[in-house]
């Protein structure tokens, strides 16, 4: 009799023994863990909302400035059910192949190829967020203190605070063993943000001094209206999560309570994201750039109060999204090489035996690593539109798409409505990634800002 690990949960049949020998193995013996305290509803909801809204709470007013309201409101529904169905058929293969991470998921459909793809795509697209996450905390600190200290105060030293920061909050909080243990972080992150969008609805309806000039527009005819698509794809963006968060879940019908993380998770993200984008659109029809409170007046308290809440949620946001990166490092650093026939153990000697010392090199090393480029480089955007177009894209759509339809059964990859929507996905991802990734690479070789 087959082992039950091996049925294809989407419709019954069998897939590569050798990716699901590896995905087993690999989660029983490689990483020698014991079962996770199982999370609650709460918590995971919390969470995977964490993930995904944040800074991008910042954008989402310039998406709806390059597109004009309806186009984005229209993009952003599309986002939205993208990502419901990428968060759906990520959770359902987690479960069907007992999948603790992103990369097992993809070794499950294509072996050790889709293990390196999955893996190179996580982490590019994780480290170029966590780049910006440590741009924006050197930001945010830099306008709070500079009106109050002065240039000449320490607080204003971009080096020192953002190093502070990390060192005494960030970093302990990312060496955490499983993400259920970041869940009261969550709650204060999603509360700030909240406050955030609290400001940006408050000063549309009583503006801080005379109303910005400027008329919104409901429709933008312009190949820049594709923009808008990467911007608010990802924002919505944290499929690594999903898998993580559905490995730590409880529950008796683990399945059914999983759905509801996803649904509520998104319509948290919809609501929050959907309010900034129109409402700060309408608050500044003009001249919006990538960060919509710099468009605020600089001696607004309400602008201070929602840098405040922006600031403590990116702090708290980032544990939650290295976690994901982490635990793929975890086995391309101290796991030897893994293979169907080959059982994978610690390298690096009593290193990578010690699970604690693990976490904390690796996140120490990377943490390092984002400050030197956060602090001496702050002025990257191109680099973020180009890795939100190619691996931001095959992150978060195109790739988990692919994955379900490989491990479809055979005979029902072209009848199975999973299937249908799995290429739809796949398609939207594949189209508006390439030609948001043509308008970036046209406005870079032009000279114009993007």
């Amino acid at each position: 009799m087959s082992d039950p690990l091996l049925l294809n949960d989407h419709g019954g049949g069998l897939v590569g023994d050798v990716a699901l020998q590896d995905v087993v193995t690999y989660d029983q013996v490689g990483r020698q863990r014991a079962s996770p305290k199982r999370a609650h509803f709460l918590s995971s909801v919390a969470n995977l909302s964490n993930a995904a809204v944040g800074a991008g709470i910042l954008g989402l007013p310039f998406a709806f400035y390059k597109a004009g309201i309806i186009w984005a409101t229209l993009l952003m529904i599309l986002v939205v059910g993208c990502t419901c169905i990428s968060f759906y058929m990520m959770a359902r293969m987690s479960q069907q192949f007992q999948c603790r991470s992103y990369d097992d998921v993809s070794a499950a459909a294509f072996g050790v190829p889709g293990r390196v793809v999955g893996t190179v795509c996580l982490v590019v697209y994780y480290f170029c967020v966590l780049w910006a996450y440590v741009i924006l905390i050197g930001n945010f600190l830099t306008l709070l203190f500079l009106p109050v200290c002065g240039a000449t105060c320490i607080a204003t030293n971009r080096y020192f605070m953002v190093g502070l920061v990390m060192a005494l909050v960030i970093l302990p909080l990312s060496t955490l063993k499983r993400m259920h243990h970041l869940r009261v972080t969550s709650y204060v992150a999603l509360v700030a943000i909240l406050l955030a969008v609290v400001v940006i609805v408050v000063r549309f309806a009583v503006p801080y001094g005379a109303r910005p000039a400027g008329t919104p527009v409901l429709f933008q005819f312009d190949v820049q209206v594709v923009l808008a698509f990467p911007i608010m794809l990802l924002a919505f963006a944290a499929q690594g999560n999903v898998v993580s968060i559905h490995y730590e879940l409880g529950g008796p019908d683990r399945e059914r309570s999983m759905a509801w993380v996803i649904i509520t998770s998104v319509l948290i993200c919809f609501c929050f994201y959907f309010t900034a984008g129109l409402m700060g659109y309408l608050l500044f029809p003009t001249g919006l750039t990538g960060d919509v409170f710099l468009s605020f007046d600089p001696n607004d308290p309400l602008a201070i109060v929602a840098r405040v809440g922006v600031l403590v949620s990116i702090v708290f946001s980032y544990p939650v999204v290295f976690y994901p990166a982490r635990e793929v490092m975890f086995s391309v650093v101290f796991l030897a090489k893994r293979t169907a026939s080959s059982t994978p153990r610690p390298r690096w000697g009593w290193v990578g035996k010690s699970d604690l010392l693990a976490r904390v090199i690796l996140t120490v090393s990377f943490g390092v690593v984002l400050y030197l480029l956060g602090v001496f480089l702050p002025q990257v955007g191109i680099v973020f539109e180009i890795a939100g177009a190619t691996f931001g894209v095959a992150f978060s759509l195109v790739l988990p798409a692919v994955c379900w339809i490989k491990t479809a059964p055979p005979g029902t990859k072209w009848h199975s409505p999973h299937c249908w929507l799995a290429y739809l996905i796949m398609t939207v991802g594949t189209v508006f990634g390439l030609v948001a990734l043509g308008s970036s690479i046209y406005e870079l070789a032009m000279g114009h800002p993007i």
